[in-house]
């Protein structure tokens, strides 16, 4: 696996770009990472260029409860995961369920799906409008 952190100027906005072989295990140290840029108040995870995505349930609830614990520290508002995989959607729909109601995520934050950097940032961006 292949990853880029990228932030924009006033770090107010993550993206972050994986590809090749993912695993749950490296989503989990870049959610880590991300821990060190709580000003920001979306993050954009795209995943176009991953081959396969690998996560066990045990991986899946501890990216929620990072996601719960950033949420908490953070001025997150949105984050926006970008994907065409089939893989991917089921993934997203298990991590909705268990971020909504094993972990508690508070409503601080939204997640969504989409098919295109461009429909993601067109939804992170709509607030600023």
């Amino acid at each position: 696996m292949t990853s880029t952190i990228q932030l924009n100027s006033d770090h107010t906005k993550i993206e972050v770009h994986l590809s090749g072989h993912v695993t749950g295990r490296e989503v989990i140290l870049i959610n880590e990472d991300l821990m060190n840029h709580l000003d920001c108040f979306s993050q954009v995870w795209n995943f176009l260029e991953v081959k396969t995505f690998h996560v066990s349930a045990e991986e899946l609830h501890k990216i929620a409860l990072q996601d719960r614990t950033f949420s908490i520290h953070s001025n997150i508002k949105k984050l926006a995961i970008v994907g065409t995989n089939d893989i991917l959607c089921d993934i997203d729909k298990s991590y909705e369920v268990i971020s909504s109601s094993w972990v508690g995520r508070p409503n601080k934050f939204v997640s969504r799906t989409f098919g295109s950097m461009n429909e993601a940032y067109e939804w992170i961006n709509c607030d600023e409008k």
